[in-house]
């Protein structure tokens, strides 16, 4: 363990905080939560190695199970099993689970040692093993937030995340050996990207890279090319799998968030609002704010921003792949539904200068906002920028060709005036391909439009000319006269400003 273990260098001292001699530093519970396989054991073990000196009387350590194939250990048999390792008579160990708590306590009264609680399940199931002794310490560690132990009981939380680029480099170099990787830098990088980070992810593919004895670019072509998750494992060995590690948290979720879960693997950008997951799962914002904090205390789910949660990229793969065909394709629908609704509504307030080529989004959707200013509209169209954009891409590719070009549409006054306008083009591509598969001539002139005025934008003005050309065509095959007005405004404009910076055109 001591070999291959590597960072974590700002929670070891939060640790430390167990043997601080300062009484009003040192703690006497730790509770180390974090996702499935982030290495909330490692870093427990991994600490109490290091700071064995501090406990003369030395450590007990118990596998509560609380996220295992196996049984939970209910307290009794726990405080049985210490009891005798503290030198209890074991005949004579108490029945009742009360008096072995208070016997446990007892015998630990006068002592210097340290408890280690390793993945619990909830705060019930550790309460009667924390003593009362302020010369022990006691380590946690769970899946959960065991938020009942930090507020009934003094216990400190200590909250671990992915490692970040440098820390998780050094721990695939310490093992499959510091020069192999640094011979393969770029590849060694690019494959804890892939791993996202997280270390049982990174040392299954350590220990495979080890196995087989193969280059680091080669294995990386085959994690990208194929179902990362399934090839994230150890041949013969069913527990060193990521999805393993993910499945004992899915199961041990209630219907209604499994669920919620499940969905939020198809979410188009990083974050979800909870208005956007209750679109989602076709529920009610209270309910699906309900359903986000019990996915965030088992630390699938986290909250990246005030309002707004992610998963992480491995962890979304594995929600993805849980949901079912008819299941995606409706919570799909009613989050693009939702989307347009809003985009609509924005655009409409705050960029109501050109025409639109098709009806507003129509009835409001489930969780609707109502945007009371230009303020909030803006606010909103900021907040779900990467969503929105996301959103028409994979809309188009899911066979929801019609909300596609009509979103896209209506996010270009937005991109375009932000001047994200890389991300316009992308947009107005997407919903240009859209437009062709719904056969909407007006939609696809439409589209040719943004485009050219992208293009505009990013100085491109010989194909920006071609663009403008093709949308009057369109426009006029479709009979759309608003279309064609604008389309001859805009090759007029380009004609006469070619020298300039730019058209100043919005939307």
């Amino acid at each position: 363990m001591a070999g291959s273990y590597v960072g974590r260098l700002g929670q070891m001292r939060d640790l430390d905080a167990l043997v601080s001699p300062d009484p009003a530093r040192r703690s006497h519970v730790m509770a180390v939560v974090g996702a499935p396989g982030v290495g909330k054991t490692a870093l427990a073990k991994h600490w109490a190695h290091a700071r064995r000196e501090h406990f003369a009387d030395g450590q007990l350590f118990v596998d509560l199970r609380g996220h295992s194939p196996l049984p939970a250990l209910r307290p009794g048999d726990v405080l049985a099993q210490f009891l005798r390792a503290l030198g209890a008579t074991p005949g004579r160990l108490p029945a009742d689970e009360d008096e072995a708590a208070a016997l446990y306590r007892t015998l630990l009264a006068d002592r210097q040692m340290l408890i280690v609680l390793d993945n619990a399940r909830d705060a019930e199931q550790v309460r009667p093993l924390i003593p009362g002794a302020r010369g022990c310490a006691v380590v946690i560690t769970s899946r959960n937030r065991l938020a009942g132990l930090v507020a009934s009981d003094g216990a400190r939380q200590l909250a671990l995340d992915v490692l970040d680029p440098g820390e998780a480099r050094r721990l695939l170099g310490s093992i499959v050996g510091e020069c192999r990787a640094t011979a393969e830098e770029e590849a060694a990088r690019r494959l804890v990207r892939l791993c996202g980070g997280l270390p049982l992810a990174i040392r299954i593919a350590g220990a495979n890279l080890v196995a087989r004895d193969t280059g680091i670019a080669g294995y990386c072509a085959e994690l990208a090319g194929g179902d990362l998750l399934s090839r994230l494992r150890v041949e013969g060995d069913r527990r060193s799998t990521v999805r393993a590690a993910f499945d004992l948290s899915y199961l041990a979720l209630p219907a209604g968030a499994r669920r919620m879960f499940r969905l939020l693997g198809l979410m188009p950008g990083p974050d979800v609002s909870v208005n956007g997951a209750a679109a989602l799962a076709d529920t009610t914002s209270a309910a699906a704010a309900e359903l986000l904090v019990t996915l965030t205390d088992a630390h699938l789910v986290r909250e990246r921003a005030a309002g707004r949660f992610g998963l992480h990229d491995l962890v979304r793969s594995y929600a993805r792949e849980l949901a079912g065909t008819e299941e995606a394709h409706a919570a799909r629908q009613r989050l693009f539904e939702w989307y347009l609704y809003h985009a609509d509504a924005a655009a409409r307030l705050l960029y109501p200068v050109e025409p639109a080529p098709g009806p507003c989004a129509g009835a409001a959707p489930s969780a609707a906002l109502v945007f009371s200013d230009h303020g909030e509209a803006s606010e909103w169209l900021d907040s779900e920028r990467e969503n929105l954009s996301g959103a028409v891409p994979q809309a188009a590719g899911a066979g929801f060709t019609t909300l596609a070009w009509r979103l896209a549409e209506s996010l270009h006054g937005f991109l375009s005036v932000g001047m994200y306008t890389g991300e316009c083009l992308k947009v107005a591509t997407a919903g240009l391909f859209a437009a062709v598969a719904d056969g909407e001539p007006r939609a696809q002139a439409a589209a040719q439009l943004r485009r050219a005025e992208c293009h505009w934008l990013l100085a491109d003005r010989a194909q920006a000319l071609e663009l403008l050309g093709s949308a009057l065509e369109l426009a006029r095959q479709a009979g759309w006269a608003d279309g064609q007005a604008l389309a001859l405004r805009r090759i007029g404009a380009a004609h006469r400003e070619s020298g300039a910076v730019g058209l100043g055109l919005t939307c």
